[in-house]
């Protein structure tokens, strides 16, 4: 993954780099970068732009902050969500296409496919129309909830949590805050 800042750039193996969040918050904009440099124009693809006004580089920042969040509240970043590591998955995502499961969980083929697919979950999340609250709850006849109750999750808790790092409204709809959103709070 790579960081960059005017004619500077930094290589950043994953998300898991404890420099991110230091680098962020020093103003470095972030691109959703595999191993081999680039982003896959399959990726490109999938990984639609928010219906709202938003350069394309802020929408990164975006996804990136919110991955990272995500990440971390699901225990990635610190290494308490076993699991996740073990599956190639930061965000805990149940499933996803035809890839395996195994406890519960989507196993990816490597850390940069796990990444790739959160970015792709928000994406659609944001462009349903969601609040965070939603996004994890669920709303009816829209989605059924990334974390929903059901599975013996708290979503407004979820929600609560990722809104607030991410200097949000928790029951305003996501996209409709995207025109203002800057920054977040890694910490």
């Amino acid at each position: 993954m790579l960081l960059k800042k005017g004619n500077r750039a930094v290589w950043v193996r994953d998300q898991t780099d404890e420099r991110i969040p230091q680098l962020l918050d020093d103003g470095w904009d972030f691109f959703p970068l595999n191993r081999f440099g680039i982003l896959p124009n399959s990726e490109r693809k999938q990984t639609p732009k928010p219906n709202t006004p938003m350069d394309l580089q802020r929408w990164y920042n975006f996804l990136m902050a919110a991955a990272f969040t995500i990440s971390r509240f699901e225990g990635f970043q610190s290494g308490a969500c076993r699991r996740c590591r073990e599956n190639n998955n930061p965000g805990a995502i149940r499933t996803w296409g035809s890839l395996p499961v195994r406890n519960g969980f989507a196993v990816f083929p490597n850390l940069d496919a796990g990444w790739l697919a959160l970015y792709r979950q928000i994406a659609l999340n944001v462009n349903r129309g969601l609040t965070w609250v939603e996004f994890f709850g669920g709303k009816p006849g829209v989605y059924p909830g990334y974390a929903p109750a059901a599975d013996n999750n708290n979503p407004r808790q979820y929600g609560n949590f990722v809104a607030n790092k991410m200097y949000m409204n928790p029951d305003v709809p996501i996209i409709n805050q995207l025109p203002q959103w800057t920054t977040f709070n890694p910490s």
